[in-house]
Formats: structure tokens, C-alpha cells, sequence
């Protein structure tokens, strides 16, 4: 979705929303959904206002480090941060955190940030302008309409829709079958075998 090449590994997810043990039961049943063995991963409530307090966010990306986290989700930059989302120096000092936890670019932090009622990001500019990649989620019953806005490379707008049920959870094209866990985890195999490959030939796989 971001365009960007991230190898498979463990992930590290900040929980500031929501509580610990539903995001933990919904990753499991996402990657049962998959049909895919899910990597390791940590679920961690708190520290609140995270973003605020850098002793903090060094303890995290030295977590992160120490489990070889290539992965680190921060629900939610607004839970993340006490300061003023709106102004730019706020906005930057939040940024700069965020890059701290990338470990110098050797991991992927995804920041997961709330839509204004107008449609747009909330809060400063600052935000989109830092990321390699911006992804839009707006969900209607079961329906997901994900709009993906790279830095680099031309942006995509797709819709799908999610079951749920019997401890899993199947994302599909909007208007096609669900594929069986057999055939997600041939496709997968086969993309990793080819090495590098386009974003067309993963569409089209």
C-alpha cells in the first residue's frame, strides 16, 4: 500500500486506543483470515501522550530493536501526543519522535491518524509532508474504500469488504469470492520466490 518493500518480521503495536486484548484477538484473526503463520507480535498499552516524552520513545524503539521489530504501529498519533495537533512546531516535535522510532530507517512506523469531517487529515500539514506514504480508510457497513498516496510513485484507490466470523477475518476485492487460506498462502509464496517484482505483477497475482 505505501510502496514500499518491507520484509517479513515481527511487529511491535502501541495500543493507545483501544483496548490491549481486542487488537490482539483481531491481528490473530486477520492473519487466519490470511491463510498466513503471523509473525511475532507485541501489543503494548500506553505510555500516554508517548509522543511528549522522548525518554519514553527511546524506551519503545529500544523494545522495537531488541525483538528485531520490523514493524512499528502507533494507534494513535492524536492519543500520542497532549500538544495542539493543528500547529506546526507541535506537529513537527511529534514527527521527530516518530523518526526515533524508525531506528534510523531500518524499521516501518505507521502512524494511524483520524479523518476531519470534511474528509481531510486532521491537524497540520506537517503530518502527510513527513511520510513516504499516506493511506485514506473510510468504511461503510463492510466496505472499505482505501485510497494510498506514495511520495514516490503513482497512487491507487481500491475497494474491499471484510468478513468476520469463526475467529477469522477475510478482506477481499469488493465483488469477489472470498479466496481460500490455501490459495492466499500459494500467492504469497510464489511472490516471495520471485524476488523483487512489480507492483502490476502483485495486483494481477
Amino acid at each position: 500500500l505505501a510502496g514500499l518493500r518491507v520484509r517479513p518480521g515481527p511487529m511491535l503495536c502501541l495500543s493507545l486506543e483501544h483496548d490491549q486484548d481486542d487488537f490482539t484477538d483481531l491481528l490473530r484473526e486477520a492473519y487466519a483470515g490470511a491463510g498466513v503463520v503471523a509473525p511475532e507480535v507485541v501489543v503494548r498499552h500506553g505510555p500516554d501522550y508517548l509522543l511528549d516524552q522522548p525518554e519514553e520513545v527511546h524506551e519503545v524503539a529500544e523494545q522495537a530493536k531488541k525483538m528485531g521489530a520490523v514493524v512499528v504501529v502507533v494507534d494513535s498519533l492524536r492519543a500520542s501526543m497532549h500538544g495542539d495537533e493543528n500547529t506546526s512546531r507541535d506537529g513537527r516535535d511529534a514527527v521527530n519522535q516518530l523518526r526515533v522510532l524508525t531506528g534510523d530507517g531500518s524499521r516501518v512506523v505507521i502512524a494511524i491518524h483520524h479523518l476531519g469531517r470534511n474528509g481531510h487529515m486532521r491537524g497540520t500539514t506537517d503530518y502527510s509532508a513527513a511520510t513516504d506514504a499516506t493511506v485514506f480508510m473510510s468504511r461503510v457497513g463492510n466496505t472499505i474504500r482505501i485510497c494510498t498516496s506514495p511520495h514516490r510513485g503513482v497512487g491507487r484507490e481500491f475497494t474491499v469488504s471484510y468478513q468476520q466470523a469463526s475467529g477469522r477475518v477475510e478482506v477481499v476485492a469488493a465483488g469477489r469470492p472470498p479466496a481460500s487460506g490455501a490459495l492466499v498462502t500459494a500467492v504469497l509464496r510464489v511472490l516471495r520466490q520471485s524476488g523483487r517484482i512489480s507492483g502490476n505483477a502483485i495486483y494481477k497475482a
